[in-house]
């Protein structure tokens, strides 16, 4: 008995930490693809346009990817009234891709996408370039980056211990 629960312990302790996140998504628009990676090792998935959207130089436009995510997070089993996370909580960015920034000067607005976001996918892109910039329908202009967000616990304290840095503000580390 008591191997049977080391075995599923260690099963979920790699479920939560070190295994594969599931994604589920769903096609919002009949142009819209699933993420792929360009290179098995790639750190994040690309995501397409749905969209041929022109970005003036100095301006942002928002870019449709025709997609909804669904990270995986928890499995509610009904008859015994119980939620299990096996996965932990999972969130997400969206990047531009380094070759439009480098190539084009476009970058976007970064932000953290929670776990329970269900609206469609979409990139707000900035043009710094000294032209024009079209997106076409079907081009990869963005990346999406999964991680794992830890589960934090505040505890109040009257005074805090001193640090190293302690008052000393941005930039005091030196250069």
């Amino acid at each position: 008995m008591f191997t049977l629960i080391l075995v599923i312990f260690g099963i979920w302790i790699y479920l939560r930490y070190l295994g594969p996140i599931i994604v589920f998504f769903q096609k919002v628009d009949p142009l819209a693809k699933k993420p792929t990676k360009s290179y098995g090792r790639a750190a994040c998935w690309d995501v397409y346009s749905v969209e041929s959207v022109t970005i003036p130089t100095e301006q942002w436009r928002q870019v449709r990817l025709g997609i909804k995510i669904a990270p995986a997070f928890h499995f509610y089993i009904p008859f015994l009234s119980l939620t299990i996370t096996p996965f932990g909580n999972v969130a997400y960015k969206i990047h531009t891709r380094s070759g439009l920034a480098f190539r084009k000067g476009l970058r976007n607005h970064l932000g953290i996408i929670d776990n329970d976001y269900r609206e469609e996918l979409t990139v707000i892109i900035y043009n710094h370039g000294k032209y024009p910039f079209t997106v076409k329908k079907g081009d990869k202009i963005a990346q999406i980056e999964f991680f794992r967000v830890p589960t934090v616990i505040f505890f109040h304290k009257k005074k805090l211990s001193n640090s190293a840095r302690s008052t000393k503000g941005f930039g005091s580390s030196g250069r």
